[in-house]
């Protein structure tokens, strides 16, 4: 499964489109310095409105990146799960009867789809922007670091945290995930 998510990421477009989405949140994190500067201009009113339209420019082209980037990327995974969406059910025909018998009625196709689904998000949406918006966190970081220390030390204490209630929530996603499954499949013999 490594060696196909590496298919995918080589390709053009979805290379610009993790470019693209890192700009754009490096972009994002270029607006503190913009608020920063038209606090410290707040008197003379042309700088004031100077930084105010250059953020508002970056804001906006920010956005417009951010929307081009899930367009590529988007487009690109759509490609991509529809290629091993036909794999996997090709290779669910060929397995032997046998197989289909100790299975319920339609299990094995609601786990292909709620797997690809997962997957599909996890390629088009999650790991990119977890990849930019690391990126544009490392700057937001060393720009708090610079500026104001006693911030950077609260966002750290936070980001600990968070991560901490992240690491539990994983180590019992896939507990979850069963039994949102096996509910499923409850409901769907019920009806």
């Amino acid at each position: 499964m490594f060696a196909q998510l590496r298919e995918f990421y080589r390709q053009p477009t979805v290379i610009v489109g993790v470019l693209i989405g890192v700009i754009a949140g490096l972009m994002g994190a270029t607006m503190p310095l913009f608020v920063r500067s038209a606090v410290v201009q707040w008197s003379d009113s042309r700088q004031l409105i100077a930084y105010t339209a250059l953020g508002c420019v970056a804001l906006l082209l920010s956005s417009v990146l951010i929307s081009v980037s899930t367009y590529l990327l988007s487009s690109s995974a759509d490609k991509w799960i529809i290629a091993l969406r036909i794999r996997l059910f090709r290779h669910v025909l060929a397995l032997p009867l046998a197989y289909h018998d100790q299975r319920e009625s339609g299990e094995v196709s609601s786990h292909i789809i709620s797997d690809i689904t997962l997957l599909r998000t996890f390629v088009a949406a999650v790991l990119p922007r977890s990849l930019a918006g690391g990126l544009a966190g490392i700057v937001m970081v060393t720009m708090i670091a610079f500026f104001d220390w006693p911030t950077l030390l609260f966002l750290l204490v936070s980001l600990a945290l968070l991560i901490g209630c992240m690491s539990v929530l994983m180590n019992n996603y896939e507990k979850y995930s069963e039994q949102m499954q096996k509910g499923a499949r409850q409901r769907k013999v019920c009806a």
